[in-house]
C-alpha cells in the first residue's frame, strides 16, 4: 500500500520540509525522534492513494502549500501549521 502525507491537513511538527513526501522507509528514517511513525499524537494525516482494497488508483496532484498560525491552546506563541491541496486529476 502507498500513502501520501496528506496536504490538505497539518504535516509532521509544523514543518513544510515534510509536506507532499511518500511516506516509505526513507520517510519514516528521516522522522525527528520523538514522532510517532504512525503520526497518531497529530504530527501528520496521511491520504492513501492506492493500495490492495482499491480497484483503481486515485489519480492527483500537489496543489499549492500555504502555511497558517494559530493560537496556541496553552497560552504560548502562536503555532505554525502547513498545508498543502490535493487535487483531483481529470479523468
Amino acid at each position: 500500500m502507498q500513502i501520501h502525507v496528506d496536504k490538505t491537513t497539518v504535516t509532521i511538527l509544523k514543518k513544510n520540509r515534510y509536506i507532499g513526501q511518500k511516506v516509505d522507509e526513507a520517510f519514516l528514517a528521516r522522522l525527528p525522534k520523538g514522532v510517532d511513525p504512525c503520526g497518531e499524537n497529530g504530527e501528520f494525516h496521511t491520504f492513501c492513494y492506492r493500495g490492495p482494497i482499491f480497484k483503481k488508483h486515485i489519480p492527483f496532484h500537489k496543489g499549492r502549500t500555504i502555511g497558517r498560525s494559530y493560537p496556541d491552546p496553552k497560552g504560548g506563541a502562536p503555532v505554525p501549521y502547513w498545508f498543502c491541496d490535493l487535487v483531483p486529476d481529470s479523468n
